[in-house]
């Protein structure tokens, strides 16, 4: 047995470092060469942010005001209007209320020339801070809301926190723009004015290509006067959702993908460390959702399915349906007027109600329920790569999420139960919902021994409640939050002749959490969450086996943006932005949250923090994560003592390198010496994760893309092998090459 101090010891260490700095010279190499590559492509290619142009005819819609049921139909809208701006957009993304401040500026600017410029809000449930953004960043507008997304679905909006559409006065949609940034929008005056002088004028010219989709050198345009006339034929989404009055709904989204794995060494894994099956490999999902209004406030629907990924996968999340083949749901809308709400809360005292039964998607905080927080993930080559240390096993199986699933990552988890939402006055937001996540496996207990334990699940219920309030800020249309929130999830022994072949007892837990978001003036949000967990194995037979612990998050994010006029040493900074993120996270060691973000393990403390810069068509960044356990971790009995940290750090660049597509290149560097008392003693764990990705992406059509992407693997791990009656460490060493090729579309 070799210690630390050994001669043997100080060799293997000089090995490694000299292992370590030939490793790091590659990399460097490797990321200077596709760097350069980006920044070549990026200096000649489109800027970030420019419109798609369309001449196509904008689908009718009826909708409510935000503040009232009055209904709104576009084609009287579009035709009292020379040009319209429709800008769809939701609370969930931090820009937003700064493009509705520059839409209102749109608005002042043209409204006495006949511009319109409207607010569409597609939140999945209503809230109080809807309406409150919609009064604070653009008072004069006119906002409405679309339920459940359904009109954002046909426009292809759905799939964006922000799309701004340029209709004119015959209704056809002539140019689109997806996540531009708010000081981009000032550049659409001159679209704008376009639109504007063409409707003084008493006739209208529409290209060609308007009427029969004939190609634009086709022939001479043609003049169309009087009323408003399609521009082309209905599509099929229209002919399925508007048809009957936007009765019906209908959208999906589908994702195929090859991949091909090479490894070699032992133990080989993927970026998320994740086991891999060399090979190819072929995978596909289709999921279809159709929502019929029955009357104005009820709604049912249905999703259907269809995947080859397997039932481990599908197991994993964060879908969790009880048949794999989809699900159903039943929706019910309210709004109403109670007078005391007046009293009690201030303003009209009007509430709005939304009742789910069937399935529902949710995501609350990262620390009570959440499939994933992205501010917690590293990001590479422009894509948020797997944050977690040990996929797989108690991590619910996430690593396969890049190898084996086709899952986008994302906060929402779907379950199937119900859920409530109630918005009272415009000030209080209600969240309630009951879910079950997990039936028995095996559903006959004659099945408990032909099965992994880790394998075994027990059925589950789900509660969790949450109240969020919102305030209005004198310096600015941001809002300051505060919310809380409680989960409970129950485990019930429904197979009990499993118990003796079961790894672990049935559980009850339950999570209480506050949190908040307070917007500074000068640009900067802080953010904090803190979370309490009370876990309590098997009550009937270790009823004082009870574990309690606390958890916490503070951070802070900065943007800098530079004005239209800006400049620095002579070199114009128009369209430069940075944003720049620190955090400090702390998380008990017996903290259990079992639908909390994947990435949140226990017993660490440290500090992240991320830098993005966008500038042009280019845009740079890095993220760094720096843990240590809380407690410290017993090492084997034998070999060298490990320093328990784990630091996480990873760069990228991409560029819009033509139109429609974007070359992106990143590295993620992952050193991690945990033990884990969980595994067996001759398996120690991952010493260090090296992993280049290199990914193209093309817009073939408006929500269609293809994207092309190579990841390059190195790593170690630390095992104990029995050499000569004693145990010594053995550093294994491995790499791996994936290729992928992956079309992702959405109608």
């Amino acid at each position: 047995m070799q210690s630390l101090g050994t001669p043997c010891s100080d060799r293997r260490w000089s090995k490694m470092l000299i292992r370590k700095s030939q490793y790091l010279r590659q990399w460097l190499s490797r990321m200077a060469a596709c760097s350069a590559i980006c920044l070549a492509v990026g200096a000649f290619g489109p800027a970030q942010g420019q419109g798609e142009a369309m001449d196509a005819s904008a689908p009718r819609f009826v909708l409510p005001k935000i503040d009232n049921e009055d209904l709104v139909d576009s084609d009287t809208l579009f035709a009292a209007y020379g040009a319209t701006l429709l800008a769809f957009w939701t609370t969930h993304c931090t820009e937003c209320t700064k493009r509705m401040q520059r839409c209102q500026q749109l608005l002042d600017w043209g409204e006495e020339e006949g511009l319109n410029v409207i607010g569409i809000n597609f939140d999945e449930y209503p809230t109080a801070k809807t309406r409150l953004l919609a009064h604070g960043a653009g008072p004069r507008m006119l906002h409405l809301y679309d339920p459940g997304g359904r009109t954002a679905a046909v426009y292809g909006a759905g799939s964006h926190s922000f799309s701004a559409f340029l209709v004119d006065e015959m209704g056809i949609i002539r140019e689109v723009h997806h996540e531009i940034m708010p000081d981009a929008l000032t550049a659409l005056r001159p679209s704008l004015a376009r639109l504007l002088m063409r409707a003084l004028g008493e006739e209208w010219a529409i290209p060609d290509t308007a009427r029969d989709g004939a190609s634009p050198g086709g022939s001479k345009p043609v003049t169309v006067s009087g009323d408003r006339k399609d521009a082309r034929g209905p599509g099929i989404l229209e002919e399925f959702g508007l048809l009957k009055q936007q009765r019906l709904d209908l959208h999906g989204r589908g994702r195929i993908r090859w991949m091909h794995i090479d490894t070699t060494g032992t133990g080989a894994v993927g970026s998320n460390g994740e086991p891999l099956q060399p090979g190819p490999s072929l995978r596909h999902r289709m999921e279809l959702e159709l929502s019929y209004e029955i009357t104005p406030h009820l709604h049912a629907g249905g999703l259907i399915r269809l995947s080859n990924e397997g039932q481990e996968v599908l197991r994993s999340g964060p879908d969790y349906l009880s048949s794999e083949w989809g699900s159903a749901f039943v929706r019910h809308d309210v709004r109403g007027h109670i007078p005391v709400l007046a009293r009690l809360l201030g303003g009209a005292g009007s509430f709005e109600s939304s009742l789910v039964g069937g399935y529902y998607r949710v995501a609350m905080t990262p620390l009570t329920l959440m499939r994933w927080d992205q501010d917690d993930t590293p990001i590479s080559g422009g894509q948020r790569a797997q944050g977690c240390g040990d996929c797989g096993g108690d991590a619910g199986t996430a690593g396969f999420i890049r190898s084996e699933s086709l899952e986008k990552l994302g906060p929402d988890v779907t379950f199937e139960g119900a859920r409530w939402d109630l918005s009272l006055a415009g000030r209080l937001d209600l969240q309630a919902l009951y879910a079950r996540p997990q039936t028995p496996r095996p559903s006959d207990s004659d099945d408990c021994c032909e099965i992994e334990p880790s394998e075994t699940f027990y059925h589950q219920d789900l509660y969790a409640l949450r109240a969020v309030s919102h305030f209005s800020l004198p310096w600015g249309a941001e809002l300051f939050e505060i919310a809380g929130t409680a989960v409970m999830v129950r485990e019930d022994a429904d197979n009990p002749s499993c118990m003796a072949s079961c790894m672990r007892e049935p559980f009850d837990n339950r999570v209480l959490g506050a949190d908040a978001s307070l917007p500074l003036p000068c640009g900067t949000n802080l953010t904090g969450e803190v979370a309490q967990s009370h876990l309590t194995p098997n009550k009937e037979q270790a009823p004082d086996d009870q574990r309690d612990a606390m958890a916490f998050c503070l951070g802070a994010t900065h943007e800098l943006r530079a004005g239209e006029n800006s400049a620095l040493l002579g070199i114009p900074l128009k369209g430069f932005m940075a944003r720049l993120e620190a955090a400090y996270q702390y998380i008990g060691s017996n903290f259990f949250s079992p639908y909390g973000a994947l990435s949140y393990e226990p017993n660490l403390e440290g500090f992240r923090g991320a830098v993005r810069v966008d500038w042009g068509s280019v845009g740079v960044g890095g993220f760094f994560k720096l843990q240590r356990p809380i407690h410290a971790v017993d090492a084997p009995s034998y070999g060298t003592p490990l320093d328990d940290r784990k630091i996480t750090a990873s760069c990228w660049i991409d560029a819009a390198a033509w139109p429609g597509g974007v070359l992106m290149v990143g590295c993620v560097f992952e050193d991690r010496d945990l033990f884990e008392p969980s595994v067996w003693p001759d398996e120690l764990g991952p010493l260090e994760r090296r992993t280049m990705i290199l990914s193209a992406e093309q817009e073939l059509a408006p929500k269609c893309i293809l994207m092309a992407e190579a990841e390059w693997l190195d790593g170690e791990w630390l095992e104990g092998q029995q050499v000569g009656g004693s145990t010594q460490e053995v550093t294994q060493e491995y790499s791996s090459t994936i290729v992928r090729v992956m079309i992702d579309v959405e109608f």
